[in-house]
């Protein structure tokens, strides 16, 4: 008998937002290339000012959102040690360079699970950011819109936001596609680097095990830190059917984006860049899998951007 997996049903009991954040400059800035994957930085330093400009509970949800801390469930914390963001960014990717005043960036964001209590408490801390820099204090932005996919959304013409959009909150199947039959083919395309780790340590050179395992586990830790009991009761079934799954046409490789001095050295920052091609029966079986890969991005810093990839169909 072939093997087949399904979507789990906790897809349809978790819930999801998607807004889409418009963050037009007010002054010029120089920026290096993909500074806005390194958001993480910037929100941990304007989260320090939070509770003392907006109060305790603004500052717990922002807290929760972005920086969670283990659960104290006794079971939640063996499956998940560290959980991630309660929310995902796939930023624009920024090339080095020079950006006039006006110049408007986009940041989309999906809140999943518990996040989506923190919208408002977001908007709070990315407004203060706005006022610090984008980067490293350099850039200062006003949020002039908030869109939404399924409604208008709010747009300031005059600069500052001064209404926080209410978002559709959606299970997140909703984000997923109905038909899946018919895709047995389709190419893996890296739009920002993707840092696979395993057993600690970076994986320099793409294997599609590897890859498949980071997936699966993104997925799951994600639902299970942020609002779903997920078992595991398919995880051999999905190992067996990324197993047939064929890989052509790889490009995948490691590339630097930045240097980083560490005691009088130079340490290259990196991931994984590229594309690939895969093919196979399994793939319309674990396409919901990939296409929530898609949405949520693998490897770390996953949250804030980076390990995000496209699927484009092949003709």
């Amino acid at each position: 008998m072939p093997l087949s997996v399904t979507p789990p049903l906790w897809l349809d009991r978790l819930d999801c937002a998607h807004i889409t954040f418009v963050l037009t400059l007010i002054e010029r800035v120089e920026l290096p290339a993909q500074a806005l994957l390194q958001l993480r930085r910037e929100f941990s330093a304007v989260y320090k000012e939070l509770e003392r400009q907006h109060g305790a509970e603004i500052s717990r949800l922002v807290g929760n959102l972005l920086f969670p801390q283990p659960a104290t469930d006794p079971v939640v914390q063996r499956q998940v040690q560290k959980p991630s963001a309660a929310v995902v960014f796939s930023p624009d990717v920024v090339p080095q360079g020079r950006f006039a005043k006006g110049h408007q960036f986009t940041l989309p964001a999906l809140f999943i699970g518990d996040g989506v209590v923190a919208i408002e408490a977001f908007v709070a801390l990315l407004q203060m950011l706005g006022q610090r820099g984008i980067h490293k204090g350099q850039g200062r932005f006003h949020v002039t819109a908030m869109k939404a996919p399924i409604n208008d959304g709010v747009t300031s013409p005059q600069g500052v936001l001064s209404a926080c959009v209410i978002p559709d909150i959606v299970p997140l199947s909703w984000l997923l596609e109905r038909h899946s039959q018919s895709k047995n083919q389709v190419k893996l395309e890296v739009v920002t680097p993707m840092r696979l780790i395993k057993n600690g340590k970076p994986l320099f050179k793409f294997v599609f095990k590897d890859f498949f395992s980071v997936l699966r586990r993104r997925v799951s830790y994600l639902a299970i830190a942020h609002g779903e009991a997920v078992t595991n009761s398919t995880e051999d079934e999905m190992s067996e059917l990324a197993a047939t799954i064929v890989c052509r046409e790889e490009t995948l490789h490691w590339q630097d984006w930045r240097r980083l001095e560490h005691g009088g050295k130079e340490q290259g920052i990196g991931g994984l860049t590229g594309s690939l091609d895969l093919s196979g029966d399994a793939l319309a079986e674990l396409w919901w899998l990939f296409e929530l890969g898609a949405l949520l991005h693998v490897g770390k810093g996953a949250s804030y951007g980076f390990g995000r990839f496209r699927l484009v169909q092949s003709s």
